[in-house]
């Protein structure tokens, strides 16, 4: 039932024509600029991914080879990671809002992946004309996202230190582990740790492209750190001056 209370100094109450309803779901405002540069990122992946390559078409808008200067057409994928990863904090501050617990959450979040798996095997499939089980972009979405979701309720310094040690251990593991059959540390386009597991373990169970889920899901990480400080006006203040700094 709707409240209709004021409450005086004297602890008596009056009747308010204005009613609070407890139930009612709290309203997160939705942030323009999000919205602006997923539309943006969204509409430059249909761009890059529909159109004909010939001689005609901008390199920007074409994958650069290995070991080439990276272009456009190569940040599509990590920009929609970081709109995953921005978004979450906003999501995850409205279900607490209403009330929302921790396992209610994450299995909201599981129901994304799974769904996200399924319309990417689907389109795998359809694709390649017959069954196909992987991991392409959206399941490399879903379950980056999954593991972003799931990390929500730690302090934001807890979720920037796992995502730089996902890093950074991803990273050491590339350059300084040995490629069994290479017999020394390799990374090139078509001799690397990634590569030699796929190959190896994943590609006959079909999960070829697993190991992938580590730098993605901390990209997805690192995105919503920015949006938890997008989140305050203080820290809106900070990310302009820290991407000002990146700038120069």
């Amino acid at each position: 039932m709707p409240i209709h209370v004021r409450t005086f100094a004297n602890g008596e109450m009056e009747e308010l024509n204005e009613s609070i309803n407890p139930t009612e779901p709290v309203k997160t405002p939705r942030l323009t600029s999000l919205d602006a540069f997923r539309g943006a990122t969204v509409a430059l992946m249909l761009l890059v991914n529909n159109m004909a390559l010939d001689e005609a078409t901008p390199a920007q808008l074409q994958h650069a080879s290995w070991g080439e200067t990276i272009r456009i057409a190569d940040l599509v994928f990590p920009w929609f990671l970081l709109c995953a990863g921005l978004s979450l904090p906003f999501s995850y501050r409205s279900a607490k809002h209403r009330g929302v617990s921790y396992g209610a959450w994450a299995m909201k979040a599981l129901s994304r992946a799974v769904g996200l798996l399924l319309l990417g095997m689907f389109l795998d499939s359809a694709y390649n004309r017959q069954p196909t089980l992987g991991l392409g972009v959206l399941q490399l979405i879903g379950l980056a996202s999954l593991v972003a979701a799931l990390l929500m309720p730690l302090k934001p310094l807890a979720r920037g230190i796992v995502a730089l040690a996902v890093l950074l251990g991803y990273g050491a593991a590339l350059a300084l582990l040995t490629v069994p059959d290479q017999g020394r540390p390799v990374l090139s386009e078509h001799a690397n740790l990634v590569l030699y597991l796929n190959d190896t373990f994943f590609r006959p169970i079909g999960l070829r492209g697993l190991p992938s889920v580590l730098p993605t899901a901390a990209l997805v990480v690192l995105g919503s750190l920015v949006g938890g400080a997008l989140a305050q006006a203080k820290g809106r203040v900070r990310v302009i001056l820290f991407g000002l700094a990146l700038g120069l």
